[in-house]
């Protein structure tokens, strides 16, 4: 009989060892499971968080480089098509003109090689939020019949801004100002002319402003 227990004890010992064993092996097979799955989730997770990164500061891009393009156009564009000091004076900046103020600028033409890194508004004041980021303007006589350019001034002027980003991305927008644009004409009684319109949105306390103008288009008279 006692043989027997001994036996049955035996037996029994090594039945609970085997199912201790069975129990740590499962749950060691769970936790390498459930440490794979994890590491897969947090992987798409930081994919997904870098694709939204990289999306948002594309989006960016897109929206600013056209709207400190279109906002300088709108500047230069409200400016006489000639100087009216000396209408015979050569494209580019004249003698005695701040070259950093474009505030000084009273023809379009004395935008002609301008550049700024970063932005800056008329008064040479960086635009906040845009560091990293340029602009440059090339002003050109053109041909009327083909546009394409010319070294006299045969009555239409091209305006080309560029815009580069902290990451390269290049905007470039050009328009034509046309010597018998609305600027040029004399007005013979009081009366108010839109020549741009300037937007500024803000969107809650802590946002930065997002501005874009528009101007007005002139041709030259047939």
């Amino acid at each position: 009989m006692n043989f027997q227990r001994r036996e049955i004890r035996r037996h029994r010992d090594i039945s609970q060892r085997w199912e201790i064993r069975q129990r740590s092996g499962l749950t060691l097979i769970e936790v390498v499971v459930s440490t794979a799955i994890v590491a897969l989730i947090i992987s798409a997770a930081l994919r997904t968080v870098s694709m939204a990164v990289q999306l948002r500061s594309k989006t960016a891009i897109l929206r600013d480089g056209p709207a400190l393009a279109s906002n300088l156009i709108a500047e230069i564009s409200a400016n006489a098509y000639i100087d009216p000091q000396d209408p015979s004076a050569a494209i580019g900046p004249n003698s005695g003109e701040n070259i950093v103020v474009r505030s000084d600028f009273d023809d379009i033409d004395d935008f002609h090689g301008w550049s700024s890194a970063p932005p800056v508004d008329s008064a040479g004041v960086s635009l906040a939020d845009y560091a990293g980021w340029s602009r440059a303007v090339t002003v050109e006589f053109v041909n009327p019949t083909d546009l394409s350019t010319t070294v006299n001034d045969l009555g239409l002027k091209r305006i080309q801004v560029t815009v580069t980003s902290p990451s390269s991305e290049v905007t470039s927008l050009s328009v034509l100002r046309s010597s018998q644009g609305l600027n040029q004409r004399s007005l013979h009684a009081d009366r108010t002319v839109v020549t741009q319109l300037d937007v500024s949105i803000v969107s809650g306390s802590s946002a930065s402003a997002q501005t874009a103008s528009a101007f007005l288009k002139n041709h030259a008279l047939d």
